[in-house]
C-alpha cells in the first residue's frame, strides 16, 4: 500500500526560502545587468560625444587658419576697404565699444578699442565669413579675434547685442577690451601652445553650456594673434548625458585610453566616465554621483522592485499561512495519532490475552501483541476462522498442548478483517483458582481477626468487670481521696474496659450482629445533655466549648440514639485529646432536603498526622501518639466510620497541622413532623447584648432570636438604650443593681449571684431561658431598664440617641479584645510572648528573611485564633499574603498595624 509521506514544516520552509532566495537572486542579477548596461550606455554616449567634439574641433581649427589668412592677406585691397566703409555704418554703444551694422541677419560684430578703418574692414570680413559658418545654426556661438599687429579685439557672435541685458549690464560679451585682451594674452603666454581648449562653462542667463577653442598665430615683428571660439555643446551633446556633469580637461601623459574598453572608475562617491578627444591632448569626463546613480537605477526599476518585494511578501505570508493552516494541525494530529498509537500498542502488549487483527484480503497482520506473535506460527488462521464462523465466533483449540479459547470478531470497518482473542484457559483457570484462594484467605483473616477480638473480649472483659466491681466495693469501704495511685488505677482500668467494649462493638458491626435501637429522639436535647457531661473534661483541659445548635429542642427524629451518642463521644474524646489549648466547636444542623443530621466538630489543636488518618480505613494500621487519658485509639476512626456507614451516613476528617481538625458526621434521620417552630417565650422582650466574643455573640443571638426576643447589640445599636435585660460576658462592667446575665462557657448549671445578676452557660438554650425567667420573676416591679441612667465604663461607652459622634469600630473592637484578654487564663502568656514576636517581625523584615516572617506570622495567627481575636487574625492573613507576594511596602504596613493593635491590648505600663 502506498504510504504518503508527511509534509514536514522544515521541508516547506526550505522550499519557500529557496523560492525567496531565487527571487532575490533574480532581482540582483537583473539589477547587475541593468546597471552594467546603463554604465555601457553612458560610456557609449560619452564616446559618441567625444567623436563629435573631435570633428568639431577639427572644423574650427580649419576655420581659425582660414580666418587668420583672411585677416592677414599678403596684399591689402584699399578700394575694398573704402567700399566696405561706405556700405557699413558703425554705431558706438559704449566707450571704446562699437557695433558694426551690416546686412547679416544672424551675426553681429563688435569692435573693442579705437575704431579705425582697417578694424571695421576686418570685422566686416570676419562677420561675413562667420555668417557663412553659423548662419544656418540656431545656437549660441561667439568668436574673438585679437589682432597682433594693431592689438585690436573684434567679437563676432550669434547673440544679439541690442538686447537690453547686453547693452546696459556687464556680461562676458561686453567686458572691457583690455580685460579680454589681457586674458587671451595671458593664456597664450602661459600655455605656450598653438591651440588650447577650456573647460566646459555655463552661460547662466541662457542656461547654455559651451567650451572655448583658442588658436594662437605668431608673426615676426608683432604680437601673437589669437582666435577664440565659444562653441555651444548643443549640437554634439548626448540626450542621455547631463551637460552639467561633463567636463573637458587635459589628459595626463600616462593615461592609457582604449576606445574598445570601458574607461569607468569610482572616485569617492562618484562614478567617473572618461574618453579622450581624438586629435587633441584633452579628454571628456562625465562625473555622476553614486547616490544619483543608485536612485536613477532604482527609479527606473521601481515597479520591478515593488513586484519582487510583493512576491517575496506573498511567499513569506504563504509559508506562514500554510504552516499554521495545514502543517501545524496535521503535525499536531500526527503527534496525537502517534501518542494514541503508542498508547494502543502499550495497552495491547500489556493485555494478558493474545490479541491479533488480521486482514485476509491483503494476507497481512495489522496488529498483534507478543502472546499472539508466539502462537502465530502454530496456527492455521484460515481454518480457525472458518471453524469460528460456524461456531458463533468462539472455539477452543489446542496449541502446543495448551488449550486456548479463540474468540473471533468481524471488523465492521474493513472487509474480511478479523480480530482474534486468544485466552489461555489453563492459565485462566489457574489464576481464577489463585484469586479464589486469596479471597478465601482474606475472608479467613478477617474472620480470624473477629474471632481473636471476640475471644480476647470473652476472656479479659469479665475479669475487668470483676476488677472494676471489686475496686468500687473497696472505694465504698474506705475513702481514696489521699491515694493518687488508686485514682490512676481506676482511670486505667476504665480506659481498658472501654477499649475492649469498642473492640467487641466493631466485631459485632463487621459480623452484622449489631442491632440498632431506633426510636424517636430529641437530638438537640440529647446532645445538649451530652455536652453538659463533657464540660468537666473540657474545663480540665482549659478549652472553650462553642455549641451552635440549629435544631429545635422539641423536634423529634427517628434514629439510634445510643449509637449516635457513642460516635459523638468517641470523636469528641479524640478531638479533646489532640487539642492542648484553644476551643472545641460543635455545630448541629439538619438538612430537610436530604433528611440527614449533620454534626461538625472543629478544634484548634495541632492537627492529625498521616498515621492517624490511615486508621480511618484500617484499624490499628499505625500507632497513635500516647495520651495520658487514653482518649485516642487506633480503632476509634475506623469504628466511627463503620457505625456511620451502618446508620446510612458518613464520617470524614479534614486536618491541617498546627491549625486543627474538622470532623464531619452525617446520619440519615427522618423527622416525625414537617416543621416545629420555637415557642415565643421571649416575645416582646428587648434584650441588650454587650458581648465581645463574636462566636459567643452569634450563639446567644441565634438562641434569643429563635424564641422571639428583640435583640440589640449595645456596641453597634445607637437608636435605643432601653431594654429589659442585659447580657454580657464581662461581669466587671455592670453594677449589681441591674438585671444582668453573665455568660461563660464553664458552668454546667445556672448560677445565681444576686436577684439581679445570674451566671449562665451561653452554649445551652435551656440555661439561658431559665436565667431570663429568673430575672423577670425577680424584677416584676420594673417595666424596663433605662441604660441612659446606668454607668458604663470605658469599654461600653454611653450611648445617646441624639449623639451623632461616630465611634471608631476598630478601637471598639480592640477595647473588647482588651477586656476579654484581662479575664483570659492566657493573659500572662500573651503579654510575655506576643510583644517579643512583634520585635522579631521587625528584625526579620530588616534582613528580608521572608521565611522567618512567615513562621512568626503564622504562629501569631494561631494565638489570635485561639483567643478569638478575629481582627488581629485578619491582619496576620493580610501579612501572610503580602509575604508570599514579596511586597515589602505592604509587609511593613501590616507589621505596623499589628504592633499598634497589640499595643492597645497591653495593660497600662506594658504598652
Amino acid at each position: 500500500m502506498y504510504k504518503q509521506s508527511l509534509l514536514q514544516p522544515s521541508t516547506l520552509s526550505r522550499f519557500f526560502v529557496a523560492f525567496i532566495l531565487l527571487l532575490l537572486l533574480m532581482l540582483a542579477l537583473f539589477v547587475y545587468n541593468y546597471s552594467h548596461a546603463w554604465l555601457i550606455s553612458k560610456q557609449s554616449s560619452l564616446n559618441s560625444m567625444s567623436l563629435r567634439l573631435a570633428y568639431q574641433i577639427e572644423d574650427y581649427r580649419y576655420h581659425a587658419n582660414h580666418l587668420y589668412k583672411l585677416a592677414n592677406p599678403e596684399i591689402k585691397n584699399t578700394e575694398a576697404i573704402y567700399h566696405l566703409e561706405n556700405n557699413n555704418s558703425v554705431i558706438k554703444i559704449r566707450p571704446n565699444v562699437y557695433w558694426l551694422s551690416s546686412a547679416n541677419q544672424t551675426i553681429d560684430a563688435i569692435i573693442f578699442g579705437d575704431r579705425e578703418k582697417e578694424d571695421s574692414f576686418l570685422a566686416s570680413i570676419l562677420a561675413n565669413y562667420m555668417e557663412i559658418v553659423w548662419g544656418a545654426r540656431n545656437e549660441y556661438n561667439s568668436m574673438y579675434y585679437l589682432d597682433g599687429s594693431s592689438n585690436s579685439l573684434i567679437l563676432t557672435t550669434t547673440h544679439s547685442v541690442l538686447k537690453p541685458e547686453l547693452r546696459y549690464k556687464e556680461s562676458y560679451l561686453t567686458l572691457s577690451a583690455e580685460e579680454k585682451r589681457a586674458d587671451m594674452l595671458v593664456q597664450s603666454t602661459i600655455l605656450d601652445k598653438r591651440e588650447t581648449l577650456s573647460n566646459i562653462q555655463k552661460l547662466s542667463p541662457e542656461n547654455i553650456y559651451y567650451y572655448t577653442y583658442r588658436a594662437m598665430f605668431n608673426s615676426p615683428g608683432q604680437l601673437t594673434s589669437i582666435i577664440s571660439f565659444d562653441i555651444s555643446l548643443n549640437s554634439i551633446s548626448a540626450l542621455s548625458l547631463s551637460n552639467k556633469n561633463i567636463s573637458l580637461v587635459p589628459a595626463n601623459l600616462d593615461d592609457d585610453f582604449d576606445n574598445n574598453k570601458n574607461n569607468i572608475s569610482v572616485q569617492g562617491a562618484q562614478i567617473i566616465f572618461s574618453q579622450p578627444v581624438q586629435g587633441t591632448s584633452y579628454k571628456l569626463i562625465y562625473a555622476l554621483s553614486l547616490k544619483e546613480s543608485i536612485i536613477s537605477i532604482l527609479s527606473n526599476n521601481f515597479w520591478l522592485i515593488i513586484c519582487m518585494i510583493l512576491f517575496t511578501t506573498l511567499a513569506c505570508g504563504g509559508s506562514l499561512y500554510i504552516r499554521r493552516r495545514f502543517i501545524t494541525p496535521n503535525r499536531t494530529m500526527y503527534r496525537e495519532l502517534q501518542a494514541k498509537d503508542s498508547i494502543n500498542n502499550e495497552i495491547v502488549n500489556n493485555i494478558p490475552y493474545g490479541l491479533m487483527v488480521y486482514d485476509f484480503s491483503l494476507n497481512r497482520k495489522v496488529l498483534s501483541n507478543s502472546i499472539a506473535n508466539k502462537l502465530l506460527t502454530s496456527m492455521d488462521l484460515v481454518h480457525i476462522r472458518d471453524m469460528a464462523v460456524q461456531n458463533h465466533g468462539i472455539i477452543q483449540v489446542s496449541i502446543d498442548n495448551i488449550v486456548y479459547e479463540i474468540t473471533l470478531v468481524n471488523s465492521s470497518m474493513f472487509d474480511n478483517t478479523f480480530l482474534f482473542i486468544l485466552v489461555d484457559k489453563d492459565n485462566e483457570a489457574l489464576s481464577q483458582q489463585k484469586y479464589m484462594l486469596a479471597e478465601r484467605e482474606y475472608k479467613k483473616n478477617i474472620h480470624l481477626r473477629k474471632i481473636i477480638f471476640e475471644n480476647m473480649g470473652f476472656e479479659i472483659q469479665p475479669r475487668l468487670i470483676e476488677i472494676d466491681q471489686q475496686i468500687k466495693h473497696l472505694l465504698s469501704c474506705e475513702p481514696y481521696d489521699d491515694n493518687p495511685y488508686l485514682s490512676q488505677l481506676i482511670l486505667h482500668i476504665d480506659s481498658i474496659k472501654h477499649w475492649f467494649d469498642n473492640i467487641n462493638l466493631l466485631t459485632q458491626v463487621e459480623a452484622n450482629l449489631y442491632t440498632q435501637n431506633v426510636e424517636s429522639t430529641a437530638i438537640s436535647t440529647v446532645i445538649t445533655q451530652f455536652l453538659q457531661q463533657k464540660l468537666l473534661l473540657i474545663n480540665q483541659k482549659g478549652l472553650t466549648l462553642y455549641f451552635h445548635n440549629h435544631i429545635n429542642p422539641e423536634q423529634l427524629f427517628t434514629i439510634d440514639k445510643q449509637t449516635l451518642l457513642h460516635i459523638i463521644e468517641l470523636t469528641m474524646n479524640y478531638s479533646i485529646g489532640s487539642t492542648s489549648f484553644g476551643k472545641i466547636s460543635l455545630t448541629l444542623d439538619y438538612n430537610a432536603e436530604r433528611n440527614e443530621i449533620i454534626i461538625n466538630i472543629m478544634d484548634s489543636g495541632y492537627g492529625l498526622t498521616a498515621a492517624d488518618l490511615n486508621n480511618l480505613q484500617f484499624p490499628f494500621s499505625n500507632r497513635v501518639i500516647y495520651e495520658q487519658r487514653f482518649s485516642r485509639s487506633g480503632v476509634t476512626f475506623y469504628l466511627c466510620h463503620m457505625l456511620c456507614k451502618m446508620m446510612n451516613g458518613s464520617f470524614t476528617i479534614n486536618s491541617k497541622e498546627e491549625i486543627g481538625s474538622h470532623y464531619t458526621l452525617t446520619f440519615a434521620a427522618n423527622t416525625e413532623s414537617t416543621s416545629v417552630e420555637f415557642p415565643p417565650l421571649l416575645e416582646d422582650m428587648i434584650i441588650l447584648m454587650d458581648i465581645h466574643n463574636y462566636e459567643t455573640e452569634t450563639i446567644v443571638k441565634d438562641i434569643l432570636s429563635h424564641y422571639g426576643a428583640n435583640v440589640k447589640i449595645m456596641s453597634k445599636q445607637s437608636t435605643s438604650t432601653i431594654g429589659d435585660i442585659v447580657i454580657t460576658d464581662n461581669e466587671e462592667e455592670y453594677e449589681i443593681g441591674r438585671p444582668t446575665i453573665i455568660l461563660d462557657s464553664n458552668s454546667t448549671q445556672l448560677s445565681v449571684i444576686s436577684t439581679t445578676k445570674v451566671k449562665s452557660n451561653f452554649n445551652f438554650s435551656d440555661q439561658l431561658i431559665n436565667a431570663i425567667s429568673f430575672l423577670i420573676d425577680n424584677n416584676e416591679s420594673s417595666d424596663h431598664i433605662d441604660l441612659d441612667n446606668l454607668g458604663i465604663n470605658e469599654f461600653a461607652p454611653e450611648i445617646n440617641e441624639y449623639d451623632e459622634t461616630e465611634v471608631n469600630p476598630t478601637e471598639s473592637i480592640l477595647a473588647s479584645y482588651k477586656n476579654n484578654l484581662s479575664i483570659s487564663p492566657y493573659r500572662d502568656l500573651f503579654i510575655t510572648t506576643v510583644p517579643v514576636d512583634i520585635n522579631k517581625l521587625y528584625s526579620s523584615e530588616s534582613i528580608a528573611d521572608l521565611t522567618e516572617l512567615k513562621d512568626i506570622t503564622h504562629r501569631l495567627k494561631g494565638v489570635f485564633a485561639m483567643l478569638d481575636f478575629d481582627l488581629l487574625k485578619e491582619i496576620c492573613e493580610y501579612l501572610e499574603y503580602h509575604i508570599a507576594e514579596h511586597n515589602k511596602l505592604e509587609i511593613s504596613k501590616g507589621i505596623r498595624e499589628l504592633e499598634y493593635s497589640v499595643s492597645k491590648l497591653m495593660p497600662e505600663g506594658d504598652q
